[in-house]
């Protein structure tokens, strides 16, 4: 009756010690002892054994597919499940995140502007970074488990009669068993029985010991089998904790972001999140076979100093047709890569497009050179026209496609630019005015029989022969008589068809009467014989110097004058070429022709954009779209070429706002800020800059330049860290560790450490703390620090103990309070300093993509 009560008690007394948590985990302790000294005997075999077991697992197919029998095993309790145990992973995210409001999740991205899956040091919305330590939960590790748990199996399956053997060897048998007499009285003779008797005896007794020797050597192979599974079991789930552990670790820091971002910044991350939605819904529909013109690679700079929108390390940036289209400007110092690192192979990649056009213009004369090389290497060089005064150049009939209005523009901006008057506008203003009378009566006078047989030399709607009449009155009033009898022959003519009732002859008369005597022609005619004939002789000397100023040098460039300024139209090219496909490159050297050659540089391009307007016009009214056949504009010191005359349209002040409807994209390079504000003023360089919405600064040491770049950059906030092993965000972790919640994984590959005989001694460790399968949590920023608490032995030293842990909890509050607090505030993406150390190769860029500007410092491929 009392044998049954020593159990129960002993079960009752171990279930009422589990009620109280400190003796649970000291039991718990204990109790882990016990498989953590079998791990430890097993690694202790595992020295001896390892390879032999290897050896039998690879020739048994048994036991050669029983690592992937585990492995299936998992899997279907796992189908038993719902959600993510089960593996069902789209359903789960589903539910986590819904595809209506982060569809990004559910289409491919374009590579150049995927975002990490993080924000604000948490999961896109909202999931703690520790949940995704399950991912490395793989088929790799659970067969490696498997492996693990098999080879210790069969170890202590060979281990325990090894061991048997051993210690039968040892126990030593001193007495040997005394013979058996079998009846003998005194002074008698032995009595015998039979010898079938005794068979009968001794087979009776072999049988029984047989029998009984097989059911214990059956029993004995029953409980070394059923020992071997525990510990195979044993040892699997002991090997998947190991390995958990370690690929967890680095899930369980969080940064500090995490903490103090999070909490105050949904909206923020509401407008980003939005944005982001509508840039990759724009990449992915119209614009996804739009062409990506690649500029750099991301160096991660500025994602780490808190823009979520910017690229990561080594992630490209790329404007696509639309941001091409929003223009592009370069800054950078003589020597600094403009041309090697940005505008070449920029080219290459427009030039690949072939139903791109180009017009290629700098101030040097160098760019075509490049243009013209890299034109050949994409099989374009049919498309390649040369407008300049070299062998094999063509010309362009200048005011062939410009007003007289437009070309008074341009001499007046370019009067204004080079200082003729000081800064005192008068001068240009009196300049231009009377070159678009000149010009306007030139082109009534080609109407006339004496123009026309002055054409062949010099058209008399050219520049050149209004500058020549400007210095000779007699020449411009000889023009002016010359008109006056055409406009009273023709009236005259006019007469005579009605009375001859010929209709066609009329109506050419009209035609011809419109050209002599239109508003404006009669408004120029007015001015030239009255106002200027009457003007004072000094109001006349300083108008014709300013004009003289540019037009004077012309009269030694016999080339320039006579391909660009005289009106011919023989050997010239039309500027609706590079509108329609084809490569017009300016070989016009301004640095050594001087201003003749910049003039006409500054003419040309204004043919350009008239060219450019008109073709709008056409095409718009066709149906058609003038993006269809884009011309990228590319001009090198661009400050040398800028005009800003806001009343024609075709200025660069005003032309660049509506470029883009014209099918014309700029790209734009200039050394300083300040270079562009000294050429064009401070409102016109502030709206061309404006003009241009994708940046790219080289290094640079002007002020003005860098103050620029640093504005546009702007501000974030930066959650600054001084702790050891303390992140400021995962993008700084990343930068700096190279570890990414996100790095790929392998999920056929095994752990690292798997196999061996050591992996038992560390699965010994790790089971003295758990001999479960846990799960990644946060670790706190800093650990209660419990150096100081004594040990309670009695009541003084539990209070003792108690107060000194109130202290380190307080310490830790404390502390971390601290480190939430310390080390936030707004910061500046780029300094001054950033420019200086980045060095060549590098620069600052922001680039519009799809409807959203990305910017970083960014590593350039230079092509020298």
């Amino acid at each position: 009756m009392t044998g049954w009560l020593i159990p129960l008690a002993i079960v009752a007394a171990v279930a009422i010690a589990l009620l109280f948590a400190p003796i649970r985990k000291i039991l718990r302790k204990a109790l882990n002892l016990i498989p953590a000294l079998a791990l430890f005997i097993i690694g202790l075999a595992a020295y001896v054994l390892w390879r032999p077991v290897n050896w039998l697992v690879a020739r048994v197919p048994f036991l050669a597919s029983a690592s992937d029998r585990f492995a299936a095993g998992v899997e279907r309790i796992g189908t038993r499940k719902t959600g993510l145990p089960a593996g069902d992973r789209a359903a789960f995210a589903r539910d986590l995140w819904p595809e209506e409001r982060y569809p990004f999740l559910y289409q491919e991205v374009p590579e150049d502007i995927r975002r990490p899956l993080w924000e604000d040091g948490k999961l896109v919305g909202g999931q703690d970074i520790p949940w995704m330590a399950d991912r490395h939960f793989s088929a790799g590790l659970t067969k490696a488990a498997a492996q693990s748990g098999l080879a210790a199996a069969l170890i202590a399956l060979l281990a325990q009669p090894l061991l048997l053997l051993a210690w039968k060897g040892f126990a030593s048998q001193s007495a040997t068993a005394a013979p058996v007499v079998l009846e003998q009285f005194p002074g008698e003779a032995p009595a015998y029985v039979s010898g079938w008797d005794v068979w009968q005896t001794v087979a009776a007794d072999f049988t029984a010991t047989l029998f009984g020797g097989a059911i214990t050597i059956l029993g004995l192979l029953a409980a070394w089998l059923l020992i071997a599974v525990g510990v195979g079991i044993l040892v699997a789930i002991a090997a998947i904790e190991h390995w958990r552990r370690e690929a967890s670790a680095p899930y369980e820091v969080l940064s500090k972001d995490a903490h103090v971002r999070w909490p105050f910044r949904a909206e923020a991350r509401e407008i980003a999140r939005a944005g982001y939605v509508r840039q990759v819904a724009h990449a992915t529909d119209y614009l996804a076979d739009a062409p990506l013109f690649h500029l750099g690679k991301g160096t991660g700079t500025l994602r780490v100093r808190g823009d979520m929108a910017a690229p990561c390390k080594g992630q490209t940036l790329a404007l696509d047709g639309e941001s091409l289209f929003q223009h592009l400007l370069v800054f950078g110092g003589t020597g600094d890569g403009k041309t090697t690192a940005i505008l070449k192979p920029l080219l290459r990649q427009v030039f690949a497009e072939p139903e791109c056009g180009a017009y290629i213009t700098d101030a040097k004369g160098v760019l075509w050179h490049d243009a013209e090389k890299i034109a050949a290497a994409a099989g374009r060089s049919g498309d390649v026209l040369r407008i300049g005064t070299g062998t094999g150049d063509l010309g362009v009939n200048i005011t062939a496609s410009l007003a007289p209005s437009h070309v008074a523009a341009v001499l007046r901006s370019v009067l204004a630019q080079v200082g003729g008057a000081q800064g005192d506008t008068f001068w240009p203003d009196m300049a231009a005015n009377l070159m678009r009378h000149a010009l306007t009566v030139g082109r009534a006078y080609a109407a006339t029989p004496e123009g026309e047989a002055e054409a062949s030399r010099v058209h008399p709607s050219s520049l050149w022969w209004a500058y020549q009449t400007v210095l000779d009155e007699k020449r411009l009033q000889s023009a002016c008589d010359a008109i006056g009898r055409a406009n009273k022959a023709c009236l005259e003519a006019m007469e005579d068809a009605r009375k001859a009732s010929d209709q066609e002859a009329l109506l050419r008369q009209i035609d011809r009467m419109g050209v002599l005597s239109a508003s404006d022609v009669a408004a120029s005619f007015s001015y030239v014989t009255t106002t200027w004939k009457d003007m004072a002789k000094d109001t006349k000397t300083g108008i014709t110097a300013n004009i003289s100023q540019l037009m004077d040098g012309f009269a030694g460039a016999t080339a320039l004058r006579e391909r660009f300024l005289c009106g011919q139209d023989a050997d010239t090219a039309s500027l609706d070429a590079p509108l329609n496909g084809k490569i017009a490159l300016v070989t016009l050297n301004t640095m050594e022709d001087g201003l003749p050659a910049r003039l006409v540089a500054i003419l040309l391009k204004t043919v350009l954009y008239r060219e450019a307007r008109r073709r709008e016009a056409t095409l718009k009214k066709q149906g058609g779209s003038p993006q269809s056949k884009p011309c990228v504009v590319m001009m090198d010191e661009v400050q040398e070429l800028a005009t800003v005359d806001p009343a024609s349209g075709l200025s660069d002040a005003t032309f660049w706002n509506v470029a883009r409807s014209t099918g014309v994209a700029g790209v734009f390079a200039t050394q300083t800020v300040a270079a562009l504000t000294q050429a064009m003023g401070k409102d016109a360089a502030e709206n061309f800059m404006q003009q241009a919405r994708s940046k790219i600064f080289l290094r640079s040491e002007d002020q003005a330049t860098v103050s620029y770049a640093c504005w546009l950059a702007g501000e974030f906030e930066r959650n600054r860290v001084f702790g050891e092993g303390q992140w400021e965000s995962l993008d700084q972790r990343e930068l700096i560790s190279g570890w990414s919640p996100f790095a790929p994984v392998d999920d056929d590959a095994p752990p690292p450490d798997a196999g061996g005989a050591r992996f038992y001694f560390k699965a010994a460790r790790g089971f003295l703390d758990s001999a479960a399968i846990g799960s990644a949590t946060a670790k706190p920023t800093y650990a209660p620090d419990m150096r100081f608490v004594p040990e309670a032995t009695d009541q003084a030293t539990q209070l003792a103990a108690l107060s000194a842990q109130q202290q380190a909890a307080w310490r830790q509050e404390d502390r971390d309070r601290q480190y939430r607090s310390e080390g936030n505030a707004m910061a500046p993406a780029m300094t001054p300093a950033d420019f200086i150390a980045m060095g060549r190769w590098h620069a600052y860029a922001h680039i519009q993509r799809a409807g959203i500007a990305r910017q970083d410092v960014v590593a350039l491929s230079h092509e020298f």
